[in-house]
């Protein structure tokens, strides 16, 4: 199995397309500020993404490489466990949704994203990017009404301002996190 993969065609021309959008000296400036930030400490209350630029360029330099590692180890835990079809994902601190992406290309059976994040030019980054998607297991699509593999769509995802997405805020109460699990479906038996 190759463990490396590209963006699929449709987030790739959607990726490009918005980057297209800012000056690449501009994008090249964020990214270097991001690598920065991250390696020097910044304050965490105050989202490091928190302008239309910074996130474009974070989603151009590491989308790629994060669709491709979340990907890769969904599609372990598919070969793990090949009866598991999830319905739906939640995804605490989705950026961009680059993991989104790579679930549903693993998963057809998706039908209820829900995507939380702290950054609202995140989540508008990241709904212009599920836009452009032809086969959304969560989504719409132009036509039939109907994905590429057969399954009827639900509904586009959700995407949420979460402040508790920020590693100096307190975390999400024991409460919440058991609400989150008892929800879930159940586990496939071990091997």
């Amino acid at each position: 199995m190759n463990a490396v993969s590209t963006l699929p065609d449709d987030l790739d021309d959607a990726l490009e397309a918005s980057l297209g959008r800012f000056p690449a000296a501009e994008l090249t400036r964020s990214v270097q500020t991001l690598i920065r930030q991250y390696r020097e400490g910044f304050d965490r209350s105050v989202p490091a993404l928190s302008s239309e630029v910074a996130v474009a360029a974070y989603a151009g330099y590491r989308m790629p490489a994060t669709y491709s590692a979340v990907r890769a180890a969904l599609r372990q835990v598919a070969l793990f466990a090949p009866g598991f079809a999830p319905r739906t994902q939640v995804d605490v601190g989705g950026g961009t949704g680059s993991a989104l992406w790579a679930a549903s290309a693993v998963w057809p059976t998706l039908r209820t994203v829900t995507v939380l994040e702290q950054s609202p030019s995140a989540i508008a980054f990241g709904q212009r990017l599920a836009g452009h998607a032809p086969r959304r297991p969560y989504g719409r699509r132009a036509g039939s009404g109907r994905s590429s593999t057969g399954a009827r769509p639900r509904r586009w995802p959700t995407w949420s301002r979460c402040p508790t997405c920020s590693a100096s805020c307190r975390p999400p109460s024991r409460r919440t996190w058991s609400g989150l699990w008892r929800r879930r479906r159940p586990a496939p038996p071990a091997c």
